[in-house]
């Protein structure tokens, strides 16, 4: 567990460093590098924040917002993927907070009708004793829908299949609970660290029990509407709130831009969002701005280590190790899409390649080298 003054003095440098403006010649170049390597095939946008001074020490984009569209823009939305995820905890721990929810209260106890037969290993069913809390960490045991195992194809499980099979196909939250229950476990809840959107659907369903109201709903009522988060909105299940253009994310030369299918994200990565939001949004969360007692960032921000070297996971957030720079925290989605703090810098990083075949860490580098070299 992260030493709890180490943490607070980390993430009150959010409010209070002072941090040095970044080389902007030396950026706008990995942007533009990032931008020729998706061959046409998604807009790259990059974004540096100082959160001491409120202001951009760097805002760029290059490519397209989507094939012969009009110039990418640092002020395009994008659809965000899996840092969705960070909303989600966000939100359970605000109800939390709230006195609807605990951390401790099992799927047996919350969503009982989906717990049956999730998890069963050696004859014995883990699905009813799951937690919350090891929905949020990723320590549930629930197999990924999207990747685990059996395979029926190479690599491939029966989801995936037939997500790939029907790009118009809707669908639901039960079809993808019933789906994992099919695969192979991980391990007995609390055991092993495994990413999976499966524990993400779930939390969502959760907060649809929980609130009797759908999962946007929740999320527009807990995080969208208080912060004025005018950029983000659940897609596939609301309506665009921002006139600002909205790039496209692509797979391969796949535009993945409205495909239905892709509504398989929700409530682990289904929002679209915006530099500005998820600046406005992250910062927040880091300063204890979103929960009544601030302390409770503390909660989200316990970084435990995962099955990756350098790599900790929280409570939907992750932690990036620097050495001796520091660290990050913050998630990165499908298609190239990150929000990271550095709490020793006082920077934000944030941005898209809309490319699920480029990585996007080169432009975290690129900010790390630039705040390095002043």
């Amino acid at each position: 567990m992260a030493d709890r003054a180490v943490l607070l003095a980390a993430l009150c440098a959010l409010c209070g460093c002072e941090a040095a403006p970044v080389t902007t010649l030396d950026l706008m170049g990995a942007v533009e590098k990032r931008a020729a390597q998706t061959d046409g095939f998604g807009g790259v946008s990059l974004g540096v924040h100082a959160s001491a001074e409120d202001a951009w020490w760097f805002q760029g984009a290059a490519g397209h917002a989507w094939v012969g569209g009009p110039e990418m823009s640092a002020d395009d939305t994008f659809e965000i993927a899996s840092i969705t995820k960070t909303f989600t905890a966000v939100a359970t721990l605000r109800l939390v907070e709230q006195g609807r929810l605990s951390l401790d209260d099992t799927l047996g106890e919350r969503l009982p009708a989906y717990a049956d037969g999730l998890l069963v290993i050696d004859g014995h069913d883990y699905g009813p004793e799951i937690t919350v809390q090891q929905l949020l960490h990723q320590d549930s045991g629930l197999p990924d829908y999207w990747a685990d195992p059996p395979f029926v194809t190479r690599g491939t499980n029966a989801f995936l299949k037939a997500f790939n099979a029907d790009t118009e196909r809707v669908w639901t939250p039960n079809e993808l609970i019933a789906a994992a229950a099919k695969l192979d476990p991980i391990g007995a809840p609390g055991e092993v660290w495994h990413y999976s959107d499966t524990n993400y659907v779930l939390l969502g369903l959760l907060l649809e029990a929980v609130e009797k109201k759908p999962y946007d709903a929740v999320i527009r009522e807990q995080l969208l509407d208080p912060l004025a988060l005018g950029d983000t909105w659940l897609t596939y299940h609301e309506q665009p709130t921002s006139d600002a253009t909205e790039s496209h994310r692509f797979e391969g030369t796949d535009d993945l831009f409205r495909v239905p299918r892709q509504g398989a994200d929700w409530a682990g990565g289904g929002l679209v969002s915006s530099q500005r939001d998820l600046v406005t949004f992250i910062e927040a969360v880091a300063r204890g701005d979103v929960f009544d007692d601030p302390d409770m960032r503390f909660t989200l921000v316990d970084l435990q280590p995962t099955d990756e070297a350098d790599i900790t996971y929280g409570l939907g957030v992750f932690g990036v190790d620097l050495g001796a720079d520091g660290y990050l925290w913050g998630h990165d989605g499908y298609g190239g899409s990150f929000v990271y703090t550095w709490p020793q810098r006082g920077l934000t990083m944030v941005g898209t390649v809309n490319q699920t075949d480029v990585d996007w860490w080169p432009l975290a580098l690129a900010t790390i080298r630039a705040a390095d070299a002043l």
